[in-house]
């Protein structure tokens, strides 16, 4: 089987299977052949160079991928070699239960996937369905970003001072009142006034439908 796929692959996937001395970087795209790449290049670190299978560790992303990666290597060389193929996650979620005393952790340790986090803030902070699922998104990016706790209430502090500068609700309701008075008031005015405040005549109208409406106007309250 390796044999015949050594004779199919590209030079370039030839390149890095026979690769042998220090490390080694593959840049390739989805649908390139990256796993045939990889996959052979293990079969032949066993049959041609001679290393345990124990001693190769290969790391993916998704579950699928891990799982296709590690039937091409038996299908290569065997069911009986047991090379270990897994996720990152799942690869340091077990050294870690492994070492969980080293570590300062219980071995018992559970990892929340964004739908879990979302229910436990959802029980906890007794808030919405959507607010929780918003939250737990959040904490998600903020995680894959390697945004502190830190630079999170940094950022919150400018948006809080940036709250500051809105209007209070007095205002609004003045804002209101005005724009109304405007608006009734509108055909008074001669052709080249009505003309020149066409504009702001559609902005009085739309703050007045909006603040007419019962959901927008409790934003006012907020």
């Amino acid at each position: 089987m390796l044999e015949e796929l050594l004779t199919t692959i590209t030079s370039r996937q030839q390149e890095a299977v026979s690769h042998s001395l220090g490390s080694f970087l593959i840049l390739a795209g989805a649908g390139t052949g990256e796993t045939t790449t990889i996959t052979a290049k293990i079969a032949c670190m066993i049959e041609k160079q001679g290393i345990a299978p124990d001693k190769i560790l290969a790391l993916t992303f998704s579950r699928e991928a891990a799982r296709n990666m590690e039937r091409k290597v038996r299908d290569l060389l065997g069911q009986g070699v047991d090379v270990k193929v897994s996720t990152f996650h799942a690869f340091c979620a077990e050294l870690i239960r492994e070492n969980a005393e080293v570590c300062g952790v219980s071995d018992h340790f559970t990892i929340f996937e964004e739908i879990d986090a979302a229910i436990l803030i959802y029980k906890e902070l007794n808030t919405t369905s959507r607010n929780a699922a918003l939250y737990a998104n959040t904490i998600a990016k903020a995680k894959d970003l390697n945004i502190s706790i830190d630079q999170f209430e940094e950022y919150l502090e400018t948006k809080k001072a940036g709250l500051f500068e809105f209007v209070g609700e007095e205002a609004w309701e003045q804002f209101y009142t005005e724009f109304r008075i405007k608006l009734n008031t509108f055909h008074l005015k001669n052709k080249d006034e009505q003309k020149a405040l066409k504009v702001e005549k559609k902005d009085w109208q739309t703050f007045r439908s909006w603040n007419n409406n019962p959901s927008e106007s409790q934003v006012i309250q907020i």
